[in-house]
C-alpha cells in the first residue's frame, strides 16, 4: 500500500507485519482452563483469529496503521 509517512514525510510502500492480539495470552489460559484438552484443537484458530495486520513504514519503521485479520468491512458498498 502506497502511503505518505506522518512521521518522516516520505511516500513509501509500507510492508505488513502480521502481530498477535496483546489479549491473546490471557484468552489462551481460559480456554486452557475451560476446555482442558481440547484447547489443543481450539488455540491454533483462535490464534489466527487474533493476529493483527500492522502496517509499517518501509523507511523509519514506525507503525502507520493496524487492523484485524478478520472482522466485517468498513463500508457495505
Amino acid at each position: 500500500m502506497k502511503k505518505r509517512c506522518k512521521y518522516c514525510s516520505f511516500e513509501v510502500v509500507t510492508y505488513v507485519e502480521h502481530e498477535t492480539n496483546s489479549l491473546f495470552g490471557l484468552t489462551a489460559i481460559l480456554i486452557a482452563v475451560v476446555f482442558g484438552f481440547l484447547s489443543c484443537i481450539i488455540l491454533p484458530v483462535v490464534y489466527l483469529i487474533t493476529q493483527v495486520a500492522v502496517h509499517r513504514c518501509s523507511r523509519c519503521l514506525q507503525t502507520l496503521g493496524q487492523r484485524s485479520c478478520i472482522g466485517l468491512p468498513e463500508d457495505l458498498s
